[in-house]
């Protein structure tokens, strides 16, 4: 069974390329779909830049139990074996100095056992455009010492409802 997976797996990445019908993937800056294995499973972000010139994001992850969906603009829900557990809220902007992205992720919890959390990631768009590295550089309002990561997303497609 597992043969006919990758056989499946490889046929379809396959056809992909040789009909060129796959996404469109280039150097646009942070604007895409960003994805990141986790073995069997997957983390995917997408971001895009509003009317307003905010930059926006959205997540969506599967992995075993664990799901967190997009409902709304900015804000996600996870869901742990199917038990609502957190709410996330994502606030994202360009660091002025940096040319770096900044995003401050609120997470309300929903379970009555879980605290809530806040922490902000600063998000590199490495050289070429398509690959991100994202650093965890505070956690419930301290600045960490070392920031923590990488977590490394590769582009997947330059729109970022992929």
């Amino acid at each position: 069974m597992e043969n006919r997976r990758r056989l499946g797996i490889t046929l379809g990445i396959a056809m992909t390329v040789l009909c060129g019908c796959g996404p469109e993937i280039s150097d646009i800056g942070y604007v895409g779909t960003w994805q990141r294995p986790l073995g069997e499973a997957y983390s995917r972000i997408g971001i895009w830049e509003g009317e307003d010139g905010e930059f926006h994001f959205a997540f969506r992850k599967e992995a075993g139990e664990v799901s967190v969906r997009c409902h709304e603009e900015d804000l996600c829900s996870e869901y742990y074996e199917g038990q609502h557990i957190y709410d996330w809220g994502f606030d994202a902007s360009m660091h002025e100095e940096s040319g770096q992205l900044v995003v401050r992720v609120d997470g309300v919890p929903r379970d009555g056992r879980s605290t809530p959390l806040t922490y902000t990631d600063r998000i590199e768009l490495r050289p070429g455009g398509l690959e991100l590295w994202s650093w965890k550089i505070e956690q419930n309002g301290q600045k960490l010492d070392k920031p923590t990561g990488p977590l490394q997303f590769a582009k997947v497609s330059n729109d970022p409802f992929y």
